[in-house]
């Protein structure tokens, strides 16, 4: 290998990882991991790097995120052991390199850099990463939930109403006794933009509507469906 392709390589190496990124950030999304949390966490699994014990938590609650969470540090093991050895493959070349080998390596970072900064601006690649992996998963139409955190078993989670299931359909909110058999918050409703926290006993769930809740993660999922 010489020193241009050295570099081509580095270059081909660095695009691969910023999708492969967003594409571990949409798998733990399709887990019930919110965004920031999930760019987070795939990032530092992969670069091997923030992935602290408290950051760690959600993603260890069960046995599928355990799973994604491992095949996730062995990409970024192979990942990083590649780029390393392309790294030391240039600055061994690089003894035997011209000044007009430096003078194009130095064009293509820099044409790179300005690819990869359009393209980040101009393409919502998760977008295109999370329509292609729905596709290929064909996901079922349950209601979706995302946990923010966890405080003494219990999860504050987001979830998105997608289907009225028995628990729900034409029943109140005091006639799903919630927090009495199951010890799940209803905290917030979202509904079509408007927030609303002051939320009426007798006020039902409609399809489509966010809620943010306070209770086990088991219990939540079983109660809704998730």
């Amino acid at each position: 290998m010489n020193f241009h392709t050295s570099f081509v390589l580095l270059g081909i190496l660095v695009v691969l990882y910023l999708i492969l990124i967003e594409v571990f950030t949409v798998l733990y999304r399709f887990q019930g991991i919110a965004s920031d949390k999930a760019r987070f966490q795939a990032t530092s699994l992969l670069t091997a790097t923030g992935f602290t014990t408290k950051e760690s938590e959600l993603l260890l609650l069960n046995k599928k995120r355990r799973r994604l969470t491992q095949i996730t540090m062995l990409f970024g093991y192979i990942f990083n052991l590649t780029i390393i050895s392309t790294f030391i493959n240039i600055f061994r070349l690089s003894s035997s390199a011209t000044r007009n080998d430096w003078f194009l390596a130095g064009i293509f970072v820099g044409v790179m850099i300005i690819i990869i900064e359009v393209c980040n601006k101009k393409i919502h690649w998760h977008q295109y990463i999370e329509k292609l992996l729905k596709k290929i998963n064909k996901p079922n139409k349950k209601n979706r939930i995302d946990i923010y955190d966890e405080y003494a078993g219990k999860v504050i989670a987001e979830v998105e109403i997608n289907n009225l299931n028995d628990n729900i359909v034409n029943k109140n909110i005091v006639e799903m006794k919630l927090k009495e058999n199951f010890g799940i918050q209803l905290l917030v409703i979202i509904r079509k933009g408007n927030i609303i926290n002051d939320i009426d006993p007798k006020e039902q769930l409609k399809k489509n509507d966010t809620i943010l809740i306070f209770g086990r993660n088991k219990d939540i999922k079983k109660f809704f469906k998730c």
